[in-house]
């Protein structure tokens, strides 16, 4: 395995020689630009990073020389490359150094991934891994359970979506959580029966113990960066958020750049918490340190600001049914972000926030209202993410901010995550979950995000479940079976605004249109070439069409034609 990836890797940088200076035409093919002007064309020309050249194959000869390189695509589909507006590429460490508990369906399953792990990182002063389900009781592990696999050393396991934590008892001793221990500000320390810490921490609790964590090494953040956009680049990824960028990550991304092993477009979130010390001169160094636009920029600010609804974490407005009064968690006081969010845009930086409950969108586009007063002009275009409900009174404030609403349509379907909420919305918000259809007829700029490795890297994923309603697996190891569950109710977008979500309306939202997003003379040549046009498909099919080739500024990054 190790011989075939270095020869993979090898035939790849010589594929990028070898196109440097090189003129490309791609003839006879079904190519979707994503600009309305001309929105279907026969051929397309690039000259090194650029596109020269979009319309008829018959006036492409023109821009054909004895040197160019043509490719008869006979038939095949070419789109612009995808835009991943939130991923997190360093959970691509369960490829590296982290135990992979992701796609693992039982406790019985966990336990026995543990116990390979705890051989496979022995010298290791923690056991560290991710991927369980918090929503799912049959996948909590308990610290009795995880003591019998590791007693001697701390555990620290983060659920699948980011919200939990498991930790043994060796991990409660080492940060001093007790029975005595009062929960942190949105968070919780599960008790168990006998009132002792069960070793399940939610939200900003599971936090505690991961401060004592050794940091991870240079080497081993620059593998799991690098993983990741090889991943991205295999599903015609060519744009990617960061959406957790922290100071120890910047040197790694500045590695990459430096030896020329970005595959990738990269925009990093620079993380800002609750606890935030409003420096904002160090943002401001560290978005200088990294800007190398096009290839690398760091202009965003992201605002972890709730939880999520499958655990009653996300901060809504009605209480969750069936409770008394429990709307869930809010990270930040409205008077933190009244003040920060100003303060942020005022330097330029464009708002990133996770916004599951319709309380935490309302709290954040309050804070934009308050921007737009204080700095006398509009918003940055700033970024909701995830927006599983969505206030109707509020996609007016959506549109006067400026802002794009950004979807992880992989999770619109009726899975175990669908029903372990159902019970405690209303049947309104139910059907409304995740209403990209309707903010996009609304105005508002809907954009794609995988949110990896919470779910796989392929758009086609999420496009494929948006359209249908239909099951699709959050991982490329389960099998695909449409008709497994019952079709997701409620509105849902087309082929062409999903597509559009991942190419020119992510651009747009990064205020990148000017040089990728759509497949125009002048742009950089960020593409991808289908085996097929799925377009043609039943919807249901679309999922699991191959990707050929990606191409980066002009550049094969993946496959080839």
């Amino acid at each position: 395995m190790i011989i075939r990836n270095i020869v993979v890797w090898l035939a790849l940088a010589l594929s990028l020689h070898a196109q440097a200076g090189q003129r490309v035409a791609l003839v006879n093919g079904e190519i979707y630009t994503a600009n309305d002007k001309q929105l279907w064309v026969e051929a397309l020309v690039y000259e090194n990073e650029k596109i020269i050249y979009v319309g008829d194959a018959k006036s492409a000869q023109n821009f054909i020389t004895p040197t160019t390189q043509v490719h008869d695509l006979k038939g095949k589909l070419v789109t612009p490359g995808m835009h991943d507006l939130h991923m997190h590429a360093e959970t691509a460490s369960v490829f590296v150094h982290s135990c992979n508990l992701y796609a693992l369906r039982s406790k019985q399953a966990i336990i026995a991934k543990l116990k390979e792990c705890v051989q496979q990182y022995p010298d290791s002063p923690w056991l560290r891994g991710e991927g369980w389900v918090s929503y799912d009781e049959d996948q909590v592990v308990y610290k009795e359970d995880l003591d019998k696999v590791l007693p001697d050393r701390p555990m620290w396991l983060m659920a699948m979506d980011g919200h939990s934590a498991l930790v043994n008892s060796k991990a409660l001793a080492l940060s001093g959580i007790s029975a005595n221990t009062p929960d942190p500000v949105a968070g919780t320390i599960h008790k168990n029966a006998k009132g002792e810490p069960s070793g399940l921490l939610v939200e900003s609790a599971m936090w505690i113990p991961e401060v004592l964590m050794p940091r991870v090494s240079l080497g081993d953040q620059v593998k799991s960066l690098e993983k990741a956009m090889q991943l991205a680049n295999q599903y015609g990824v060519t744009s990617i958020v960061e959406a957790w960028e922290t100071p120890s990550l910047d040197v790694a991304w500045l590695q990459l750049k430096d030896e020329g092993r970005l595959t990738t477009r990269v925009n990093l979130a620079l993380l800002v918490e609750e606890d935030w010390d409003e420096n904002i001169e160090l943002l401001k160094q560290r978005r200088a340190a990294l800007d190398f636009y096009p290839m690398l920029k760091a202009n965003q600010i992201k605002l972890l600001t709730d939880g999520i609804v499958e655990i009653k974490t996300a901060a809504v407005k009605e209480p969750y049914l069936g409770t008394e009064n429990d709307k869930g968690m809010f990270y930040f006081t409205q008077q933190q972000l009244n003040k920060w969010v100003p303060m942020l845009e005022g330097e330029g930086f464009q708002i990133h926030a996770h916004t599951i409950g319709d309380r935490a969108m309302a709290n954040v586009l309050t804070a934009l209202e308050h921007s737009r007063v204080v700095n006398k002009r509009g918003n940055n275009k700033p970024m909701f993410i995830h927006n599983y409900m969505v206030d109707k009174n509020d996609i007016p404030r959506l549109k006067a901010a400026n802002a794009s609403a950004n979807f992880s349509m992989l999770w619109r379907q009726y899975d175990i995550a669908t029903e372990s909420y159902k019970p405690f919305i209303s049947q309104e918000n139910f059907e409304r979950i995740m209403p990209m259809a309707e903010l996009h007829e609304a105005g508002v700029l809907v954009t794609g995000g995988s949110d990896f490795y919470v779910s796989q890297i392929d758009p086609l994923a999420a496009i494929t479940a948006a359209i249908t309603g239909k099951a699709v697996p959050y991982y490329r190891s389960w099998p695909y079976q449409p008709d497994s569950q019952p079709v997701m109710p409620g509105k849902k977008p087309d082929l062409d605004t999903m597509m559009k979500a991942y190419t020119i309306f992510a651009a747009q939202a990064q205020g990148m249109e000017d040089i990728t997003g759509s497949l125009e003379k002048g742009k950089r040549a960020d593409l991808v070439v289908f085996d097929k046009n799925f377009f043609k498909d039943a919807p249901e099919k679309i999922y699991g069409t191959q990707v050929l080739a990606t191409v980066l500024d002009g550049s094969i990054v993946y496959g080839g034609f």
